[in-house]
């Protein structure tokens, strides 16, 4: 008799999720997917991710992934901040005393496949401990948790995101060891330039210069089942 995978002994998916997972396999093959990227935040809510090939993703979907507990040792910055060489892992966590591996679990309600990129498949996924114990500092847990607790006190969740970024042109693309930096030191900024003129605020004359940005932006954002409302130019300095 086959043993059990990680998933199934620890009881970590609901039977929504199982039934997900095995619509997730027909959807690979179907396809034709070549990586799977599998995704998951550190303490800091910045997404890190392996790309699998479908047989190891497919395993993973059983087992987890193995990952490695650096990316939680790290600063916003990539430096590493905690010593996890010494009894718990400067952290005061016994689980976390010499840097031992995570295992990522997919979470199969996240999956989807990726419009910008050629037979590429997307995942969330979330961290534990090699006995099945949660790992306390994933954001996605401590968001799940946060929501029970709510749920609790008789209140509802929710959110209404604005993004707000820079697009620029990338004028010379050195990568000099100048310009790629160093652990917990990024490196000197590229040359870059403005892709649009003016600096008004909502200006609707200048729309036409950036449509075809923001319409491929709206077009994969949609495709992926995201709840996009607008899209606009606030540039104003």
């Amino acid at each position: 008799m086959k043993r059990p995978g990680f998933i199934e002994r620890h009881h970590l998916w609901t039977e929504i999720q199982k039934e997900a997972s095995e619509k997730i396999e027909a959807v690979v093959k179907e396809w034709d997917l070549l990586l799977i990227r599998t995704a998951w935040s550190d303490q800091h809510g910045i997404v890190r991710s392996k790309s699998l090939l479908p047989q190891t993703f497919f395993s993973a979907l059983e087992n987890g992934m193995q990952i490695s507990t650096g990316t939680f040792l790290f600063d916003t910055g990539g430096a590493i901040v905690f010593n996890p060489f010494v009894p718990g892992g400067s952290l005061d966590m016994p689980l976390m005393t010499g840097a031992p591996n995570l295992v990522a679990v997919p979470d199969p309600d996240t999956f989807k496949i990726l419009p910008w990129a050629k037979r590429t498949g997307f995942i969330l996924c979330d961290e534990y401990f090699q006995n099945g114990q949660v790992m306390p500092f994933s954001s996605r847990g401590i968001l799940r948790q946060s929501l029970v607790e709510l749920h609790q006190r008789g209140l509802e969740h929710i959110v209404g995101l604005e993004v707000e970024w820079y697009l620029a042109k990338l004028e010379v693309p050195t990568l000099a060891i100048a310009n790629v930096g160093t652990s917990g030191k990024p490196g000197e900024p590229a040359k870059v330039s403005a892709v649009e003129h003016s600096f008004q605020y909502l200006l609707e004359s200048h729309n036409p210069e950036i449509h075809d940005l923001l319409r491929v932006l709206a077009e994969n954002l949609v495709e992926m089942g995201l709840p996009l409302r607008s899209v606009e130019n606030d540039r104003y300095s």
